[in-house]
């Protein structure tokens, strides 16, 4: 399972400086800790995905991940558990 810490709003945060850059790695460590997040009723987990992950996007989407924001060099995705689960947007200025 990917390395995580839970956050004030009831959601995961991983742990991006510890992510495997092999998909199918990936794709085992995430399924995984999506496994956990619903036996713990957690509404919403955070994905953030350095440029050099980058090629973890599209395994990320497939397994129900959607873009919420972006920055030069990483890209945050989410997973809501409902899709009116709460999930506070980055300020834009």
């Amino acid at each position: 399972m990917l390395a995580f810490e839970y956050n004030k709003f009831n959601g995961i945060i991983i742990d991006s400086t510890q992510l495997p850059a092999d998909i199918d790695v990936f794709v085992q460590q995430l399924s995984a800790l999506l496994s956990h997040a619903k036996t713990q009723n957690k509404a919403v987990i955070w994905l953030t995905l350095p440029i050099e992950f980058a090629h973890l996007i599209a395994t990320a989407t497939s397994l129900g991940f959607t873009f919420h924001n972006c920055l030069a060099t990483e890209i945050t995705l989410i997973f809501k558990s409902k899709a009116d689960d709460f999930a506070p947007f980055m300020p834009t200025h």
